[in-house]
């Protein structure tokens, strides 16, 4: 749960996925990779190059209040495979807030106190980093 939006800068999405994807945050469509724009079906297929890749991808989403809310906040996703036939669609995926300015980078090690983890949904990893300046997984 977070208890508030002061000082959260950006959201960092590392994410391992094949082939495409489409993120809402609080129900507004926050990052389309692979997948056009607004609603698809469920059998519409990823565009652009098959993904075959075990590395994660890093995606910045600039301001994060705009995606964040106080309290509880859901992650959706749709995720496409760029053919019918292929069987190894797959997602794994880390989100983490951004607080303070960019330049300040990640702190120290041994700077960040870690907080229990809230529940997590079937593919993500959710817990709660606080740091400042720093990073904090959401």
């Amino acid at each position: 749960m977070l208890e508030s939006l002061a000082n959260l800068t950006n959201l960092l999405l590392e994410i391992m996925y094949d082939d495409g994807f489409k993120l809402w945050i609080n129900d507004s469509n926050a990052l389309n990779v692979g997948m056009p724009a607004g609603e698809v079906a469920y059998n519409v297929l990823a565009s652009g190059p098959t993904r075959e890749s075990a590395n994660y991808d890093l995606y910045i989403l600039n301001n994060a209040r705009n995606y964040l809310r106080v309290g509880t906040n859901v992650i959706a996703m749709q995720v496409h495979n760029i053919q019918l036939a292929n069987e190894d669609c797959y997602v794994d995926l880390r989100l983490r807030a951004q607080i303070g300015p960019s330049s300040f980078g990640r702190p120290p090690v041994g700077a960040m106190r870690y907080m229990p983890p809230i529940p997590r949904p079937r593919f993500g990893r959710w817990s709660i980093i606080r740091s400042n300046p720093g990073l904090a997984t959401l």
